[in-house]
C-alpha cells in the first residue's frame, strides 16, 4: 500500500517539472566519392532551408542566405560512408545553435555540402526534409493548457 502512494506522489511531483528542450538535432547521413563509400575526415556544411531551397532559416556558421553554401565547414569522421552530426552543437567548431523559431516554418529541409579533402565542396542531393524531431523544439514555448 505504501508503495502505491509513493509512486503516485512521485508521478504528481515529476508531472510538474519542466525540462529545457536542447537546440540540437541529431542527423545521420551517408556519403560516397564516386561509387565508393568514403572513409576519413570529411568537411560538411549544413543549412536548413525551405522546400524550394530559396530561403535559409539556419546554417552551421550563420552565413548562408537564400539557400547558399555557408562559408565555414564542420569536420566529422566518416566510416564506410556513414557520418553523424549534432546540428546546433555549439561545442563543434563552426556550429551555431538552431533557434526553435526555425520550426515555426511549415516546411524545413536540410541541405548538406561535402568535401572529401580532394574534390572541394559539393552539394549533396536531394535535400532531406526535417520531420517531427525539429518541431518538438518549439514545444518548449507552448504555454500549459493552451
Amino acid at each position: 500500500m505504501n508503495r502505491v502512494h509513493l509512486f503516485l506522489a512521485s508521478f504528481f511531483f515529476t508531472a510538474g517539472l519542466h525540462a529545457q528542450v536542447p537546440q540540437i538535432i541529431n542527423y545521420q547521413g551517408r556519403v560516397a566519392v564516386g561509387n565508393v563509400n568514403f572513409t576519413g575526415t570529411g568537411q560538411f556544411k549544413f543549412a536548413l532551408v525551405n522546400a524550394a531551397g530559396t530561403q535559409t532559416f539556419w546554417s552551421n556558421d550563420g552565413t548562408s542566405a537564400a539557400g547558399s553554401e555557408p562559408t565555414a565547414g564542420v569536420s566529422r569522421p566518416v566510416v564506410n560512408g556513414l557520418y553523424d552530426v549534432l546540428l546546433g552543437d555549439t561545442g563543434l567548431t563552426n556550429m551555431v545553435a538552431v533557434p526553435p523559431g526555425v520550426f515555426n516554418n511549415a516546411d524545413v529541409w536540410l541541405r548538406v555540402w561535402f568535401n572529401d579533402g580532394v574534390n572541394g565542396f559539393e552539394l549533396l542531393t536531394p535535400d532531406t526534409r526535417i520531420a517531427a524531431v525539429g518541431y518538438a523544439m518549439i514545444a518548449n514555448g507552448v504555454t500549459n493548457g493552451s
